[in-house]
């Protein structure tokens, strides 16, 4: 079974330190809002832009140039898809941020997770919560679950027909996730009636780095390597062994060492490369099927840390805070997990 996961991001991602050189290795697609011109902001319905985006967007010091430049890298090998951000999009944003009645989209579980999700973020990461909204936005139109022409049109064009893609909305750390979605860890097996037990799916992989390169050097690098044809289908592979394991659908000793497996060849690719490499952690968090939920001990049967050729896997419980309504929440991965998997020793 094979899974895409294309990540979702805000106008300010490309800010960060190394922008999308982890974000390319994890994700099949790369879904990132840029301004939108002129013609992409009119719309019927929409109200007319009262500032040119580009100039909207250096006023709040989101460096659309620089973005340009990492955009184009990510375009000339096909991992992004850019969505233009303003008139229709930005509505939108609206709507979702300010739990509208007129968000014009399917009343779906999927799409209450998301308002959820922005609503806690909004009074647990005020700062942040416009950002995720963003995020959210974007994940709804990958999921068909909001309408919007141009990111219809433009999402048709590279879907891979019989596979099934996933949007999730990337954090930079387990320490942010914890925050925004208002996460208590499971300390033992007594989990409250009212909670949704989750798990956070760890594992360990590995990215270019080097000192002596700059950000838009670090990234063809990574872009060129995400291009392998072996690489990709490895990580789809282990997305989609990862979801049959959390939904139940897979017996979860066979479903790990499957993962494993496919864990291992992305990192024998990583190790032929011949680029020098830093290790990283990524972190995926679901809700997780009873037979799964129901296993004894704080662990899911696997240890943080256990090893196979190299490769580290990681299963833990976690439990929402019961104000959070019990939807099914769309996954988010983690491309910082370090301090989750550390967390024992700290």
């Amino acid at each position: 079974m094979k899974i895409q996961q294309w990540g979702t991001f805000s106008v300010k991602d490309h800010l960060k330190a190394r922008p999308f050189v982890a974000e390319v290795l994890l994700f099949d697609k790369l879904v990132i809002p840029r301004p939108a011109t002129e013609k992409e902001s009119s719309g019927e319905g929409v109200p007319a832009p009262v500032e040119d985006q580009m100039a909207r967007w250096r006023r709040e010091q989101w460096y659309p140039d620089e973005q340009r430049v990492l955009l184009d890298i990510l375009g000339e090998f096909g991992l992004s898809l850019e969505v233009p951000w303003g008139g229709h999009a930005q509505h939108d944003w609206q709507q979702l941020y300010k739990k509208t009645d007129s968000l014009e989209c399917d009343r779906s579980d999927f799409t209450q997770s998301i308002q959820d999700q922005v609503d806690l973020a909004k009074t647990e990461m005020p700062e942040e919560a416009a950002y995720l909204a963003t995020g959210g936005v974007l994940s709804l139109y990958v999921a068909n679950q909001l309408g919007n022409q141009i990111a219809r049109k433009l999402l048709s064009r590279v879907r891979e027909q019989g596979v099934p893609v996933e949007p999730v909305i990337a954090y930079g750390s387990y320490e942010a996730f914890k925050m925004d979605q208002g996460v208590k860890e499971a300390e033992d097996d007594h989990m409250p009636v009212e909670a949704a037990p989750y798990a956070l799916f760890g594992w360990e992989f590995f990215v270019p780095e080097d000192s002596e390169k700059t950000d838009a050097q670090l990234l063809r690098e990574a872009a060129k390597l995400a291009c392998r044809r072996d690489l990709s289908e490895s990580r789809q592979y282990f997305h989609g062994w990862l979801k049959q394991m959390y939904t139940g659908e897979v017996d979860r000793e066979d479903a790990k060492a499957e993962m494993l497996k496919v864990l291992s060849e992305y990192t024998k690719i990583m190790r032929s490369s011949g680029l020098a490499n830093a290790a990283k952690y990524a972190a995926k968090v679901a809700q997780i099927a009873a037979p799964l939920a129901g296993l004894v001990g704080h662990t899911l049967g696997v240890e943080v840390g256990v090893a196979v050729s190299g490769v580290s896997l990681a299963i833990e419980k976690l439990i929402p805070m019961p104000q959070v309504p019990d939807r099914l929440r769309p996954a988010a991965l983690l491309y910082d997990a370090r301090k989750f998997f550390h967390k024992r020793q700290s």
